[in-house]
């Protein structure tokens, strides 16, 4: 499980810890918390330790400037590197198996195959788990959304650790060379979403990284290594120092990433405890 859950994160437990560290070196302190990027209505009120990393910080640091990944300038430059050039197509990157496996799939959802032979994979399999998790409800702003409007509303200010073109270069060549694999455990994926995700949010909510990351991180390592570093891995590894320097600043930060960022061997977490930080649960 897997890939689709992990891009969710690239939530009701009665345990009073939540998805949220202070991490600390030298008497010096920033937050470190981990978001689900789409959820339903009835997921808030958000964990309250949220709030409070919120109101002890002075900036918010995302992955990415959210307004601006919903603009019509990044939609177009998104749809130039994510769609085919002229003359090739989605079965041209699909056995012919794998490519009837998902029309029909495709069609179940009320999808247009002729309007998705036109996209690459990565876009196809993004595509299809955003229209089940509208099905399942969740089309509700994320927890990284959801303060990025709060922050503007109190006039905070905002940092992040990559530009929009670094997601759309992540997304133009994600699963190149994987293709049928990539689809064949989307499909797989799709059918387990709803109980998969209720499992995550009970992790997420009672802040077990372990948990978490058994149930996303880890099979998904194993099965896609190269995909998994591009998404988790390789990523971790270039915010890492863009954190440390947060640690020479007078602002106390608050940094908010997938939670699948934060879990597992070489999670952030894990990598700042390798540094000497101190890390401590809210």
């Amino acid at each position: 499980m897997k890939y689709l859950l992990l891009l969710l994160l690239s939530l009701s437990a009665l345990n009073a810890s939540s998805f949220i560290w202070k991490v600390s070196k030298n008497g010096v302190s920033l937050y470190l918390g981990g978001t689900i990027h789409v959820l339903k209505q009835s997921d808030y009120p958000l964990p309250l330790e949220f709030d409070e990393a919120y109101n002890a910080s002075d900036v918010l640091v995302l992955e990415v400037d959210i307004k601006e990944s919903q603009s019509e300038a990044f939609g177009q430059l998104l749809l130039k590197y994510v769609m085919y050039e002229e003359g090739k197509s989605l079965r041209d990157d699909l056995s012919p198996k794998v490519y009837m496996q998902l029309k029909k799939r495709a069609v179940e959802l009320g999808l247009d195959m002729n309007m998705m032979d036109r996209f690459k994979v990565s876009m196809i399999v993004m595509s299809l788990t955003m229209v089940e998790l509208e099905k399942m409800g969740m089309n509700v702003e994320g927890v990284d959304a959801y303060y990025a409007n709060k922050a503007d509303e109190d006039v905070r200010k905002n940092l992040y650790l990559e530009s929009v073109e670094d997601q759309i270069q992540l997304l133009a060549h994600m699963g190149e060379g994987s293709e049928d694999a990539l689809v064949i455990q989307t499909l797989e994926d799709i059918s387990e979403l709803a109980e998969a995700m209720d499992e995550i949010k009970e992790s997420w909510r009672r802040g077990d990284e372990a948990s978490l990351y058994d149930l996303i991180g880890k099979e998904f390592a194993l099965e896609f290594p190269k995909l998994y570093d591009e998404v988790a891995l390789n990523r971790n590894r270039n915010w890492l120092p863009q954190i440390e320097q947060m640690f020479e600043t007078k602002e106390v930060e608050l940094i908010l990433v997938g939670s699948m960022h934060l879990a597992g061997p070489d999670g952030l977490l894990d990598l700042l405890r390798k540094r000497g930080y101190k890390i401590e649960q809210l």
